[in-house]
């Protein structure tokens, strides 16, 4: 699960990127591999 909270993201499923601006909340399955990059200079929370 990945819940951002200020600043901007980009959620990495697979071979998937979505943005992921501040609000944004996802849930994936356990057998898909994700993280969250920060492509900014700003922190993501």
């Amino acid at each position: 699960m990945f819940a951002v909270l200020e600043g901007e993201g980009t959620i990495v499923a697979g071979e998937s990127e979505h943005p992921a601006p501040a609000g944004t909340f996802v849930r994936y399955g356990s057998e898909v591999r994700r993280t969250i990059r920060n492509d900014s200079e700003a922190t993501v929370l």
